[in-house]
């Protein structure tokens, strides 16, 4: 994986972490442990601070970063979905912030929030604990249910086994040929 000294910061990554090699990581990041970095997702922390704490996800074309003096912090126990963008916020304990969704400066995603799919959470905006938010701009519409609660800790519990999973078993392969037509388990020596 591309990781970058910025500055004289370098990343620091638990070893119980698992980042894909695609992720670029730059300056001052911390990635707590247990945590999932997808593929190609860039965790920039040349101006400011990226904290990752423990157990949360960050998955595939993500973009993390701060400017000068800030910080953006992913609390533990924490989704951020494919495509999310975050900037100097701060999302909270088993907080959820779905695909596409951006997050602005000093916005703050309370515990066991919910931010919708593509909404866009205005800077400075400041929720309340288990809290739905949705739209462009993003605006509480409810609570996050229990049977929405219930999902996000069975995807608490696959991430969970996917940072094993990927940490013991993802390797770099060549494709099989077209003849092949299913895929073929790779058995380790």
């Amino acid at each position: 994986m591309p990781v970058f000294a910025f500055d004289g910061l370098i990343p620091v990554v638990d070893p119980s972490a698992f980042i894909h090699p695609s992720a670029v990581l730059i300056g001052d990041v911390y990635i707590g442990g247990n945590c999932y970095i997808g593929p190609l997702t860039s965790l920039r922390g040349d101006l400011g601070t990226v904290e990752i704490r423990s157990g949360s996800h960050v998955q595939d074309n993500c973009v993390l970063h701060s400017t000068a003096g800030r910080r953006t912090l992913v609390e533990e126990d924490t989704h951020i979905a494919a495509g999310a963008t975050l900037c100097n916020c701060q999302v909270g304990r088993r907080a959820f912030v779905g695909m596409g969704a951006v997050v602005l400066d000093g916005a703050v995603i309370a515990e066991q929030s919910m931010v919708s799919p593509g909404s866009v959470v205005e800077a400075n905006f400041s929720g309340q604990p288990n809290q739905l938010l949705a739209g462009h701009p993003a605006i509480p519409c409810g609570r996050v249910s229990l049977a929405t609660l219930e999902l996000q800790q069975r995807a608490d519990q696959d991430y969970r086994q996917l940072v094993q999973r990927a940490r013991h078993t993802m390797q770099e392969v060549e494709p099989l040929p077209m003849a092949t037509l299913r895929p073929v388990r790779v058995r380790n020596s």
